[in-house]
């Protein structure tokens, strides 16, 4: 394994650990009224949004109902630690062997 491979690795695991933080204290956040203005709040928005809204998008599609409690967070940080992160990390460590 190269150096470069290595780096691009772990860069690729503590971006996945970014991201589920910030869905984490996304979800935490929406328990308390807050603007939606606020920066830290945009900021968080900016950075799961990405992830969270095709889930969401696909739950409300395949269950064609209203749901009590947005599922599409855990999920996302699911994906995101468990396939995403291992997938892009396998795919960089094999191109620089």
């Amino acid at each position: 394994m190269t150096g470069l491979g290595h780096k691009m690795a772990i860069a690729i695991s503590i971006l996945g650990e970014i991201i589920t933080w910030a869905i984490v204290l996304r979800a935490l956040v929406s328990w308390f009224p807050m603007s939606p203005n606020n920066f830290f709040i945009r900021m968080l928005d900016t950075i799961t949004e990405p992830v969270v809204a095709p889930i969401r998008n696909l739950m409300q599609r395949l269950i064609k109902r209203p749901m009590m409690v947005d599922f599409s967070p855990l999920i996302a940080m699911i994906v995101v630690g468990n396939i995403i992160v291992p997938a892009l990390q396998t795919f960089v460590l094999k191109l620089f062997m």
